[in-house]
């Protein structure tokens, strides 16, 4: 014979059971809605994380960059700095191994010339010299002097027109003794036309004038352009320095 036992629950009992496990079921629920929500946080502070990340890197890229290109400017500064230092010591060093040359020059009362005149001439002369190939080989000043009795030793240079020269030197010197050191600058108003015709007063002068000399120069100017560009005054220039090169 069979038996059956049926077991009838209280149903306080299932009542309890299930809202435990309700209860159970809502907690996870909870734990799981708390968990999303601090994956969540946790995924937008990443975020905001590599966000922040690639902006540094990108600042940091920037100023790498920026550090480089000032750093190339430093070494163009220094190159810069060290060619004009070589620059400086080498012209300071053909300063000091330069020669001096000093022109003195003497206008008398009897040059027919005003200071007008001697000016252009003083100018010119500096500016045809400093066009010389040498001339950063030598450091070249003009001395005027009004009187012979200041003048220091060594070569003197008598300037003076063709017109007021004539044929008696010692009258145009005037003031100065003649001397081998003693130069006579003959200025020659003409036109660059007019050259071919000129005749110096260097080949005028005779034997026993010259002797009272250490030479004279034929310079040739005009009234437009003050001391012309001709080989006349290219030639003169070269003597004047050839002589003081000599003292």
């Amino acid at each position: 014979m069979i038996c059956f036992t049926i077991c009838i629950s209280n149903p306080l009992t299932f009542h309890v059971q299930k809202e435990e496990t309700q209860g159970e079921l809502d907690k996870v629920q909870r734990e799981n809605e708390e968990n999303g929500k601090d994956k969540s946080q946790l995924e937008t502070e990443r975020k905001s994380i590599l966000d922040k990340t690639r902006s540094l890197k990108g600042t940091i890229d920037e100023m790498s960059s920026t550090t480089e290109g000032l750093q190339r400017g430093i070494d163009r500064l220094i190159g810069e700095l060290v060619k004009k230092d070589e620059q400086s010591l080498l012209e300071e060093s053909r300063r000091f191994k330069r020669k001096v040359l000093v022109m003195k020059l003497l206008r008398t009362s009897q040059s027919g010339m005003g200071k007008t005149m001697v000016d252009m001439v003083t100018k010119e002369l500096k500016r045809q010299l400093g066009r010389r190939p040498d001339s950063r080989s030598f450091d070249f000043s003009i001395v005027l002097h009004e009187t012979s009795t200041d003048v220091s030793k060594g070569p003197l240079f008598v300037v003076c027109l063709s017109s007021k020269v004539g044929k008696n030197i010692p009258d145009a010197l005037e003031g100065p003794k003649g001397g081998r050191d003693v130069y006579m600058i003959v200025l020659h108003h003409t036109t660059k036309e007019s050259l071919s015709t000129l005749t110096p007063n260097s080949l005028r002068a005779t034997g026993s004038e010259l002797r009272q000399l250490g030479g004279i120069i034929d310079m040739v100017f005009s009234s437009d352009i003050g001391l012309c560009e001709c080989d006349f005054n290219i030639t003169a220039v070269d003597k004047i320095i050839t002589v003081l090169k000599k003292f």
